[in-house]
């Protein structure tokens, strides 16, 4: 009486379901029933069974085009993800929705909108357009799944300004210009700069705004960007002459064989510090010390010599004692009689981190003492009995010591060591 047909579900219900085979069998089977002689009785059909067939037909019937859900948008990707540019300009964005294996998904509804209208704008087609400074983001949307890109707005520049506007500038010297590109808001921009001397043999600017003077006169320097500019009036003005020569030290010890670098300074009427001066230096005995023409004075025998530097009519002195040099590392032996001091010099260069002085061999009994640059008195006094004494010294005081070796008793075949760290060249 009931057979199960096949097919796909319908409803969420599976196909299948048990109907009627035949719609008369049915119906006779639920109208007649057999009388105690085994006759058939009629009985009236109920209108509830009826129902039943028509919803059992109903339930069990297929339909193989039934509808499935649609698939979901797993991401949204908008290309470019980053774009930068200036105020009114235009950028046409793509954006693809994409399945959750990554496929491209056609047809897909793209909605767009932008995170900081005032920064950026865009149409319902993705086209960006750069309205103010600033950065925003640039969303796309569909079915509830979004993606974005990053939207840089650069501002035009509106000004441009340069420090110090107007001013003097020595001849023979440089100096450094610095002009700034502004947006409509006075906000600084970083923008290339193009800079132009209205006359290079007066004075001349470098791509970086490094000023140049060349001869007297006055000179107009422009600096641009995007079409704007500003300019800087410079006046280029002889220099002030030379009114005083300083040499440093003013006095001391010079050790001999080694070279001693001298320091000078000139200044003009106002006392301020000249440079990119002409300046010749003199001994006053070349057979003591000789000076190079930047200062170096080198002394060959004990004695005493006065440096003289001379710069547009003025000059400046200093006076020196040349003792015998010891070198960085390389012993001296001497001997000496009772209460007798012998002195000698070394050379001590900024920077340096370490002096080690020893005394060392020989007979007697000597003592040592250690003087820094330009004092009276020693920093190290070694005393010991015997030939034996060491002085030491961390980041000793850069320029010429003076080492004194008294004989407290009379010494022979004594070595002298100063070593210096680093050593000089």
């Amino acid at each position: 009486m009931w057979q199960r047909l096949p097919g796909p579900p319908r409803f969420g219900v599976p196909c299948g379901w048990i109907v009627p085979i035949s719609h008369e069998r049915a119906m006779l089977s639920l109208s007649s029933r057999a009388t105690t002689s085994g006759a058939l009785r009629p009985r009236r059909v109920r209108f509830s069974s009826l129902l039943l067939f028509g919803a059992l037909i109903t339930v069990g019937a297929c339909d193989e085009d039934t509808p499935t859900d649609p698939v979901r948008v797993a991401s949204i990707e908008v290309t470019p993800r980053l774009s930068s540019a200036r105020v009114g300009a235009t950028q046409q964005l793509a954006a693809v929705a994409k399945d959750a294996s990554g496929n491209a998904m056609s047809g897909e509804s793209i909605t767009w909108s932008s995170s900081e209208p005032t920064v950026a704008t865009v149409s319902p087609s993705g086209l960006v357009t750069y309205v103010g400074s600033g950065s925003t983001a640039i969303i796309a949307s569909a079915r509830g799944t979004t993606g974005f890109a990053t939207i840089v707005s650069d501002a035009n520049v509106a000004t441009v300004s340069i420090t110090p506007a107007t001013f003097n500038l020595q001849l023979g010297l440089s100096t450094t210009l610095v002009a700034t590109p502004r947006d409509a808001a006075n906000v600084p921009l970083f923008r290339p700069v193009t800079w132009t001397s209205s006359a290079p043999t007066v004075a001349t600017v470098s791509s970086t705004g490094v000023v140049t003077s060349v001869t007297a006169g006055t000179v107009t320097i422009t600096a641009t960007s995007e079409g704007k500019s500003a300019t800087a009036s410079i006046t280029i003005v002889p220099p002030a002459p030379v009114a005083s020569v300083t040499v440093t030290p003013g006095t001391g010890f010079l050790p001999t064989t080694v070279g001693v670098p001298l320091t000078l300074v000139l200044r003009d009427a106002a006392g301020a510090v000249l440079n990119n001066r002409v300046v010749t230096w003199t001994s006053s005995d070349n057979a003591i010390a000789t000076v190079s023409a930047t200062g170096v004075v080198t002394a060959l025998t004990s004695g005493n010599v006065t440096i003289t530097a001379t710069s547009e009519g003025k000059s400046g002195s200093a006076s020196f004692t040349a003792l015998p040099g010891l070198r960085s590392g390389t012993g001296f032996t001497f001997s000496n009689t009772v209460d007798n001091s012998a002195f000698f010099a070394v050379y001590v260069p900024a920077g340096s981190t370490a002096l080690a002085v020893t005394l060392r061999n020989g007979t007697g009994d000597p003592d040592m003492y250690a003087y820094p640059p330009g004092a009276n008195s020693p920093s190290c006094a070694s005393e010991a009995a015997g030939p034996t004494e060491n002085c030491n010294f961390t980041n000793p005081a850069g320029g010429v010591w003076v080492i004194e070796i008294y004989a407290f008793t009379a010494h022979t075949g004594t070595t002298l060591t100063a070593t210096v760290t680093p050593t000089p060249p």
